[in-house]
């Protein structure tokens, strides 16, 4: 009996679907087969066009007559003397046969692409000389040699637009227009090999230099041509290693990788424009890494001199450094739960907070103060050293009563230590949410054994006044916390603000 196939391929698709919902290892293993598979049916649909589109596939052909313009070029007007095959067959590897281009091979190519690309203004130069019938060996002879000792120095330089037996085209300045796709050529894959041995912050960048690339060398493919000229073998080299990085790294290059896609030589100095916004691209990230790195130790820097105890001046200078500079890394898109921005303000947890404190170094500290509620244990050093004497006289108005605070994160390790500094029968910490209605706190605060009622102001959504006038209401002591939860910060508020309304006693 047949099988209904629509069932069974619904029942893999959503097995399939369950799997790379529960397991990322299988999703991303899953989704590198299916992209090799789609490649290697896209290259060879290309090469199997190519071939069928190639008249001359498989006998000789003569080289057929220089087109007028780009639009017209063909892979016949080539003198192929180096074989580039766009694809190799859907079975093999897909680098198979094609040399390794390391490091060091590049940057001769990059120096080799810089001597042809003087060759070629030179060619061009020659051709209007030899037309005018200068004195060959006076005149021009000197300067080929010169420049053929220079590609003399380079490892498998071959100047083909150089010497008696060049091709002359119609308009010599088609050489002057090869010169600028070698140059191009150079500089894309140098800021592609530069960007590549970047770390991954620069992923998006590299990959559009190598977009550029691949155009550069497409170029340089279509201008040789143009001019008559031989297959080039850098050009030939950087297309294999454009093959082996879009391999290797899984880049995909949508553009100028066949052998049917041309660049328009014409377009080099568009080309080189992009290439230069993408460095300077490149340069304001570099810039921007760098500044992120110049604040995040100019933080730990004043951030330890507060650890450590300063005098009021120096102290009030310290914070100012610390604020303006997270508000800076805000700025740079540095998220307020950056853990490595975490990690240099926990010192400060407890003592961090004021009035005037900033919108963005309060979105921080608010971060903190929830990571502190998750991880009781990460904060394992608080700022003060030792207690002040208002504790003890806080604490002579506070033993054995019940305290509720409002706002913030509940943090065990910040309650324990109010309740123990000032010897609570309990504190009511009371989480709350953005426009919760002050109506809720209700029955906290009405507790008869409740001494006073404190609001950490620095990321509490209340306003003060409400919650003040809810308090008076009902005869509680109400308290402004601006800053941490220090016993030594605490304990100086509740002093300042409603030591007149509170009485000594045992809470008994």
């Amino acid at each position: 009996m047949d099988r209904d196939l629509s069932g069974d391929l619904r029942l893999i698709i959503d097995t399939l679907d369950k799997a790379c919902d529960e397991n990322k290892e299988f999703r991303d293993a899953l989704y590198s087969v299916c992209e090799n598979v789609i490649r290697v049916l896209d290259e060879k649909k290309c090469w199997d066009s190519a071939v069928e589109d190639d008249p001359g596939h498989g006998e000789e052909t003569e080289t057929a007559e220089l087109p007028p313009n780009i639009a017209e070029l063909r892979p016949e007007h080539f003198h192929s003397q180096f074989t580039q095959e766009t694809a190799p067959p859907a079975q093999e590897d897909p680098l198979k046969g094609i040399p390794r281009i390391g490091p060091s091979e590049l940057r001769n190519i990059q120096q080799r692409c810089m001597v042809k690309a003087k060759a070629s203004r030179w060619a061009a130069e020659r051709q209007d000389l030899m037309s005018r019938e200068y004195d060959f060996e006076v005149q021009i002879k000197p300067r080929d040699q010169e420049i053929i000792g220079e590609a003399s120095q380079l490892p498998d330089c071959f100047l083909w637009m150089s010497g008696r037996n060049a091709p002359s085209p119609g308009d010599p300045k088609l050489y002057c227009q090869l010169a600028d796709c070698y140059e191009a050529m150079a500089e894309t894959v140098r800021v592609a090999q530069e960007l590549g041995e970047a770390d991954s912050d620069y992923r998006e960048l590299h990959e559009q230099a190598v977009d550029l690339a691949a155009e550069a060398q497409a170029m340089v493919r279509a201008a040789a041509g143009l001019v008559g000229g031989k297959e080039d073998a850098d050009q030939v080299a950087v297309h294999h290693w454009l093959r082996q990085v879009s391999h290797e790294l899984r880049i995909y290059i949508p553009k100028y990788m066949r052998a049917t896609d041309y660049a328009d030589p014409a377009g080099v100095d568009e080309l080189r424009a992009r290439l230069t916004a993408l460095e300077d691209g490149v340069r304001q990230r570099k810039d921007r890494a760098k500044e992120i790195k110049n604040l995040f130790n100019r933080i730990r820097y004043h951030v330890k001199k507060l650890d450590q105890g300063a005098s009021v001046e120096e102290e009030a200078q310290h914070w100012k450094k610390v604020t303006e500079s997270v508000e800076r890394l805000l700025n740079h898109n540095v998220p307020p739960s950056n853990p490595e921005l975490r990690h240099a303000l926990l010192p400060l947890a407890d003592t961090a907070g004021g009035d005037d404190m900033p919108q963005g170094f309060r979105r921080v500290m608010h971060e903190i103060d929830r990571y502190l509620a998750r991880n009781p244990t990460a904060h394992s050093a608080p700022a003060y050293k030792e207690q002040s004497p208002e504790v003890g006289e806080a604490a002579a108005y506070l033993r054995n009563k019940t305290v509720v605070l409002i706002g913030g994160e509940k943090r065990p390790d910040a309650k324990k230590s109010l309740e123990e500094a000032f010897g609570l029968s309990e504190l009511v910490w009371v989480n709350t949410t953005g426009h919760q209605s002050v109506n809720l706190l209700e029955p906290h605060v009405t507790r008869p054994e409740v001494a006073v009622v404190m609001l950490a102001i620095r990321w509490s959504s209340h306003s003060m006044g409400d919650v003040k006038q809810f308090c008076d209401a009902h005869g509680k002591p109400f308290v402004r916390l601006p800053g941490g939860y220090s016993p030594n910060q605490v304990a100086a508020q509740i002093l300042q603000q409603v030591s007149n309304n509170l009485s000594a006693g045992n809470g008994d």
